[in-house]
């Protein structure tokens, strides 16, 4: 299967103002007038045009009254669109970790077309860019959605919104954000504890957390301790674990894409997951 390319982005980010759009009743002869697929069609694809999309996220907009109320309602279906990252946000307690998680893996498999960065600047400051790669149309649409998905985003935890100071152009975001205090995780530091200790949730459903003495470890070394990974497996899933693809992984440890394949199924099996969204979700967030 042949990775995007820059002008296209995985379907699968289609799917989530498609989903909005059906959930809000919005007139699906409008959402779609003009554009190759529809609320069926697009389930089936691989891959959509940047542009493509980018019109149907101005629709969704537009529909839905501007981007506030866009990015309400893209951050509720975010986690239907990208199952793997809705079957560990019960593991992350910090919001660090789920911008972390988002940006450096999430969207930049969902968006190829656009690249990410994220960076820590002290306990409750983080700072993400945003620009459009050469040769794609810039879209104010989604850096006007990405803005206030940014300050929403804590919500998922049951915290605060975050503040956000943006510097934006046409094609290129700059967002300092501050995130809730650390007092607001108490709750969820002491249900977390109490799930250790009696192993199930709030709602009696039985939990699978262990507590370790790895705490300096880093992820890479608690991955290869815990699924008992040769170096050379270790190597590769340190690559592929920021989203690279087959051949990027391949070209940066010298090796065939074959081979890459042939470490990533391995690597699959003694994780115990099915897929490669999953391999990454569980290093980043499995303490």
């Amino acid at each position: 299967m042949r990775a995007p390319m820059v002008t296209e982005v995985w379907a699968r980010a289609a799917w989530i103002p498609v989903d909005i759009a059906r959930g809000q009743g919005y007139p699906e002869a409008e959402l779609f007038a003009g554009l190759p697929f529809d609320a069926a069609s697009i389930r089936r694809m691989r891959r959509v045009q940047w542009t493509d999309y980018c019109l149907l996220l101005e629709r969704v907009e537009a529909m839905a009254g501007g981007p506030e109320g866009c990015a309400a309602l893209l951050a509720r279906s975010y986690h239907r669109a990208v199952p793997e990252l809705a079957s560990v946000r019960r593991a992350i307690l910090s919001p660090k970790a789920m911008y972390r998680l988002v940006y450096e893996v999430v969207n930049p498999i969902l968006f190829p077309c656009v690249a990410f960065t994220y960076q820590d600047l002290g306990p409750r400051h983080i700072c993400i860019e945003t620009w459009m790669r050469p040769g794609v149309p810039p879209s104010a649409t989604l850096l006007r959605t990405s803005h206030a998905a940014l300050a929403n985003m804590p919500l998922h935890l049951g915290l605060p919104p975050a503040e956000v100071v943006a510097t934006v152009t046409k094609d290129y975001a700059h967002w300092e954000v501050t995130l809730p205090p650390s007092a607001t995780l108490v709750g969820r530091v002491t249900r977390a504890v109490r799930s250790i200790v009696l192993g199930v949730d709030d709602d009696g459903t039985e939990l699978r957390f262990r507590v370790d003495d790895t705490a300096d470890e880093s992820p890479l070394e608690r991955a290869t301790a815990r699924w008992r990974l040769t170096k050379r497996q270790a190597q590769v899933l340190a690559v592929v674990v920021h989203g690279k693809s087959n051949k990027e992984v391949a070209d940066e440890l010298h090796c065939a894409e074959n081979t890459v394949e042939l470490h990533i199924t391995q690597l699959l099996r003694r994780a115990g997951v099915k897929s490669r969204a999953e391999l990454i979700a569980h290093y980043w967030t499995h303490r």
